[in-house]
Parts: C-alpha cells; structure tokens; sequence
C-alpha cells in the first residue's frame, strides 16, 4: 500500500470505535501511518476524533434503522390488527344469525309462554342487534383500511332523505324530554351520495347527540351554499373540554368524566363518519363549548367531479352494512330513565316480519332444497326455517352436496363458502361445469362480505347472501329463486318439446327430399361441407353412398368442378346471401379415360339458409338434369338449320306461307329471281298480291275451298305479274303442315315453276 505521494505504507493504527452505552466496541477504525509524519500525540488525537465520528454516524445509522423497524412492526401490527377485526366480524355474523333469527321469530309471535318471556327475548334481541352493528362498525373501518369499500354515488334529494331518517328518531328523543328543531329547505338540486353512508352518518350524529344530551333541544339543519351543501347537527348537551376536541375523531377516542346518559361505547361512531365523509369528498367539522353543547358540521360538495366517476350510479359490490335506523333508535331507548314509556321490541320487528313473510305458493310444497354447510348450528336452522315449506336436505361440505345433486338434482342449493373438502366456489364451478346440473339455482350465504367473493358467485350466475340474515330475508328470495327455478324447467320442457318438433318436422322434411324425383343437396358453412343428399343427387354425382360425402367440403369431393363456376357462385350466395338460380347450365365431367368427358346440361337453384338471428350458416341445392331436353332442342334447332339450308338452296322457288292468312312467311332465293321482288318487299304479303289480276279471283276461290278441306295437294296453274313486267306462267303445289296433335295445320309449303 502506498501513499498518494508513492511512499510505502510501513505500519496501521488501530481505534476502536464506542458507542454511547455500550462496552465493546461496534468495529475498529483501521488506518495506514504517513511514512513522513511521526504517530505522536497530535497525530493520535486526529484519529481518536475520527473514530468518534465515526461511531456517532454508526449510531445514528443504527437508530435510524431500528425507528424503521419499529415503523415497520407497528404498520404490521396495525395491519394485524385490521386483518383481526375484519376476521373477527365475519366469524361473528354465524352466531348472529343463529342468534338473531330465532329471536326475531320469537319477537312477533304472540302466545302466553312468549309473552311471559317478553322482557327477556326483547333483551337478547335488542343487545344482539346492538353487537351486529357494532360487527358492521368494525367491519366498515377493516374495509377502509384495506381500500375496499367501493361508494354507491346517485344523485339524491338529500332533503327528503335527511328529513326521513331524523323523523325515526323524533320518538325516542321527545321521550327523552328533549325538543327536535329540524330546519331543512328544499335543495337547488341532487346531491350524489351513498345512500347507506349517508344513513349512517345521520345516525351517528343523532345517536351522539341524544346520548349526551339530558335537557333542552337537539337541532338538524341543511344549508345550500354555492357549491356545497351543510348538514348541522347541534345539542345543548354536555359540550366537548377544549383538550379533547383535537381528538375527537380518533379512532376508538373516548371523552371520559363527561356527563351523558350512558357510559357505554366503543370510541368508533365519529372516526367512522368522518371516514364516510371523506369518501364523499367532504368535510367534518366540531364546535363545543363545556356545558354548553357541541354542533357537528358535514360538508359535502355539489355535483359529481369531486367523486370517482367509474363509480357513480354502479352497482354494489359489496354487501351493504346498514341496518336502518331500528338498532340505533332501540339503543337509544335503553338510555332513557326506567319510568319513561318505552315501546317494546315487538313494535319495532312484528310489521318487517310479517312483511317479509309471505304465503306458501301451492305449487311450491314440492320443491327440493339441498343445504351444505358445515356448521351443525346453521343446518339445523336452515333445516328448520326451510322445512316447513320445502323437502330439505342437509350436507356438511360441498363434495357431498354434488354427489347428492347428481343422485337426485335439486330445484335449490344454499351452500355456505368455507366448506371443507370442496367450498361453495368450488362447489358452483363444479355445478356449472355439470351439463345436467349447469342449470340448477344456487344461493350462496357468507360471513364474508368481500367483494371479490360475491363477484365471483355473482359471475356464475349464483345470488349472495351475506350473514347475519333472518327468515325474512331468507325465505323471500327462496321463493323467488323457486319460481325461477320452475319457470327454467318449463322453459327447459318447452325446448324439448320444441327440438322434438323440429327433429320430427326435420326427419319429414328428409323423408321428403329422399323421395323427390328432383335432386336435393343440403350444403354448410363457408366450406360448402355436405350435410346430407338425397338419392337423386347422389345418382347424379356418381357416388353409391351419402357418408361419402358427409362432412367433406364439395371442392374435396367435386374437385372436377373446380375450373367452372359453380363454386364461385356458392361463395357469392353464402357471402351476401342472395339466391342464384341458373338455367340450362352445361357440367362437364371427366372420365377415366384420358381425353375423353361427359356433359351435361342443369337447371339449379343455390338458395341460402339462415339461422333465427339472420345470418347465412349454409345453402339448400335443388337440381334438375335437363340434358334430355336441351339435347332434343339442339336436335330439333339442327334440323330446323338444315331445313332453312335447303329450303334456300332449291332449284325450284319455294315459299312458307301461314296458312290460315296465306300470308308469305319465308321466300328463297330461286322464287325471288322468278319474280323480280326482294325478300322485304313479299315476305308478310299473299301471293294474289304478285298474281296476274286475271287469275286472282279463280286462285283466291280455289285457296279458300282447300283451306275449307284441306287434304292432299292443291295444285294449280296460273300467271305471275313480274317486276319488271313480265308475265310467266307457273305451275304450283303446296302441301299443309299441321300441329303435334295433327289436327289443324299451320303453315303450307309451296313450290312454283317456270
């Protein structure tokens, strides 16, 4: 090692480096000795010094490191502590529902056992919807904490909902001795909101304000401004000390040695309404004197551009967590003195039960539940609540409820999600996968309330019911999935019965083409692949059998055909679906023998098939080989070319004459040269028209009494006026050319000589 000066480095000082509190050192500062400088005290100091400094940026490292760490362990520990709350309120939503169903049961029933045990149902139940909201509170905030708590914003008249829920708890504080002053005008104009959080953070203000409130008034108010709107809630109650007011919205905050109708609470109603005020873009503000009563002010803006727009006016994701106003208004009712007329639990449950509680539809007796879950508890119940209508059964996992649906498939399954062995999930990929079972009606219920697991179900067609629930929630959308479920296999009936139909109606209509003496092919998709022919066709094809043909593109199995244009115009038809029909086409084939082809001549007709939504998904082929008769036609054209040939060419003058008007049809050449006229000038005119006017009147009598008897040959001698003024005169004899049935002639052919 040497220095910067190139000198060797000889000998090193070692110091080791303390830090405060501690007796070993943390290292050692390890340094060479200038060669040219002797290590004296000054020199030993200057290292001392280093080390220390040294020692203090390790120290300080160090407890940057460990406040980290301990940063660290708290943000972990409060994530703990979130992930604990939101487990522990799911765990607590299937005793709750275990609880509270049977009690509101027991709550509108009359009877005087129930009666006699009035003031203790009325007890449990009010105390168990007391713990569901406080399950919901916590909930609510594990949800905001983790970022899951997706608003419902519509536009609302927050006027009249406002006005709604202070009304529900005008009851319980006038019984409290207190005035209500409500002091809300119509709005200018909608206010997007969530309608639960809303309800929430009404109810909260309102439960606060009676509960610290003993004397005077509680008043609700709504102020428009420009662009927001203020909800006032204010108390003469107790007031908030001035130290305490900085943390009046911590989380689980309580102000002790306050004087208020009760003592009881979990610190967590404020912290949630500023929580809920926040996701609205708001504000939450709080003015208190001690003993003089607080107000509590909510901001909230107008419009919609402060909010998330993918979430206005959506649907909700997640379950809601509002109660209505029943559990606040019951605790309240607790806090007032024991002389005040309270109304019972019953009041407040009988008309929602008997509400949710319909009439067994006659048709429904019949149906079939299969329950899976694996609580003994909450089978037993679903056992119970659904056995009066229905024929139950219960497994404890999903692996056993599919087994038990594909024995005996069920109109409904209600399967918790934390199954064993196979979850509800699983279970519904398990059922939709199943072409038997695919079909079946499913309702989930949780504890779990994430959204994640309700969409998950939601996507596979399954509806979600989250705990706690009672029979009124339960037993109404059972019914509904019931009808549901039987208007599905009436439906399902109605297809098979309509497929059985068409399968009928398809088979006659094959029977048919079979028979037709016409050839009928049937042809799919863009490849024209063959889906059937009938005999005919296949004759003319040339092939024995139609599963030759089966499933093969027609380019495959025709591949002759491919340099004409039949397969051109089978793509035109199926592309733009416009019928072709083609007339006295020619085919060719070719045969085995080189050089050598066959043809034929078709009239055809590609016409396009079309699904029930329109679109062109093959083409129906009608064929009819009509060789025979083109070929006679060419024959009989030929003959016909040969006859005019000679007829033009005689050495003798012919003419064809029609022989009901005796005017001249067709002349040749040899006639025309007799008479000296053109073709244009006779053709359409009768031969007295050339006859000598002295022989006219005998051939005129003599033509229409053969024309009266037309048999043999008529034959006559007489003159013909030439052109040029001539006369010659001819001999002539035309002999009557008649129809098919030989019975009227048409035209006569006659010939003259010089």
């Amino acid at each position: 090692v040497r220095t910067y000066l190139g000198d060797p480095v000889l000998s090193t000082a070692t110091v080791p480096l303390k830090l405060p509190g501690r007796d070993t050192p943390a290292g050692f500062l390890v340094t060479g000795v200038n060669p040219r400088r002797e290590l004296d005290g000054d020199y030993q100091s200057l290292l001392t010094r280093a080390a220390g400094d040294i020692a203090t940026a390790l120290a300080g490292l160090r407890a940057l490191n460990a406040e980290r760490r301990r940063a660290e362990a708290l943000a972990e520990l409060d994530r703990a502590k979130t992930s604990f709350f939101s487990n522990v309120s799911h765990e607590f939503r299937t005793p709750l529902t275990l609880m509270l169903g049977p009690l509101e049961e027991l709550v509108a029933e009359s009877g005087a056992k129930v009666e006699a045990d009035r003031e203790q149902i009325d007890m449990v139940y009010r105390n168990g919807l007391r713990m569901l909201k406080l399950v919901n509170a916590l909930l609510d905030f594990s949800r905001i904490e983790a970022g899951r708590v997706l608003a419902n914003y519509e536009a609302t008249d927050l006027a009249i909902l406002t006005q709604d829920l202070t009304s529900v708890f005008r009851s319980a504080i006038e019984r409290a001795g207190l005035k209500l002053v409500v002091e809300i005008p119509a709005l200018p104009e909608p206010v997007y909101v969530d309608r639960d959080m809303w309800e929430k953070i009404v109810l909260n203000l309102l439960s606060n304000a009676l509960k610290f409130t003993t004397s005077g008034e509680i008043r609700v108010g709504l102020r428009p401004s420009a662009e927001a709107v203020a909800l006032t809630v204010a108390d003469t109650g107790a007031g908030i000390p001035a130290k305490e007011l900085p943390r009046i919205f911590d989380r689980f905050h309580r102000v002790e040695n306050v004087r208020a109708r009760t003592h009881e609470g979990s610190g967590i109603g404020l912290a949630l309404v500023q929580e809920l005020v926040r996701l609205h873009g708001g504000t939450i503000a709080a003015r208190s004197s001690e003993g003089q009563g607080a107000e509590f002010t909510v901001q909230l803006p107008f419009g919609s551009a402060h909010l998330p727009q993918e979430r206005i006016r959506e649907t909700r994701n997640l379950a809601a967590t509002a109660l209505g106003a029943t559990p606040f208004v019951e605790e309240a009712l607790r806090w007032l003195p024991e002389e005040t007329e309270r109304p019972s639990t019953k009041e407040f449950s009988q008309a929602s039960h008997q509400a949710g509680t319909e009439p067994r539809p006659q048709d429904e007796t019949q149906a079939r539940i299969l329950v899976a879950d694996d609580n003994a508890d909450m089978r037993d119940y679903l056992r119970r609540l659904l056995g009066e209508r229905y024929t139950v059964e219960v497994v404890d996992n999903g692996e056993a409820a599919l087994l038990s649906a594909r024995r005996q498939t069920p109109d409904l399954i209600v399967s918790d999600i934390m199954m064993p062995r196979m979850t509800g999930i699983e279970l519904l990929r398990a059922l939709r996968e199943d072409p038997v079972l695919s079909g079946v009606q499913v309702m989930l219920v949780s504890a779990r309330a994430e959204a994640e697991a309700q969409m998950e179900g939601l996507d596979s067609g399954a509806d979600y019911l989250v705990k706690p629930f009672t029979s009124r929630e339960l037993l109404p959308r059972v019914g509904s999935h019931l009808r549901l479920a039987r208007f599905q296999q009436s439906w399902a009936e109605r297809e098979r019965e309509l497929r059985r139909q068409a399968e009928l109606g398809r088979r006659r209509l094959e029977e048919l083409f079979m028979q037709a003496p016409v050839a009928i092919a049937v042809l799919s998709g863009p490849e024209h692949c063959w889906t059937f022919a009938n005999p005919e066709y296949l004759r003319l094809a040339g092939v024995e059998r139609q599963q030759d043909l089966l499933g093969k593109p027609i380019r495959e199995t025709m591949a002759e055909l491919d340099e004409q244009p039949f397969f051109d115009l089978l793509d035109q038809v199926y592309r733009f679906g416009v019928p072709y029909h083609g007339k006295e086409m020619k085919v060719v084939w070719k045969t085995e023998k080189p050089g050598r082809q066959l043809e034929g001549y078709f009239n055809f007709v590609y016409q396009p098939m079309r699904t029930s939504s329109g679109e062109v998904e093959g083409i129906l082929v009608h064929t009819v080989d009509v060789t025979e008769q083109v070929q006679a036609r060419h024959a009989v054209e030929q003959a016909q070319d040969q006859f005019r040939n000679f007829f033009r060419r005689a050495p003798v003058g012919a003419a064809l004459i029609d022989f009901a008007s005796s005017n001249i049809l067709e002349i040749n050449d040899t006639f025309l040269e007799m008479i000296g006229y053109s073709r244009e000038e006779v053709v359409g005119k009768t031969t007295l028209w050339f006859t000598h006017r002295e022989d006219r009147e005998r051939q005129a009598k003599a033509l229409a009494d053969y024309q009266a008897h037309p048999t043999g040959t008529f034959r006559m001698e007489k003159r013909y006026a030439c052109k040029d003024g001539r006369t010659i005169w001819v001999q002539t004899a035309s002999n009557p050319v008649r129809d098919s049935q030989a019975s009227q002639p048409i035209y006569s052919v006659a010939v003259a000589a010089d």
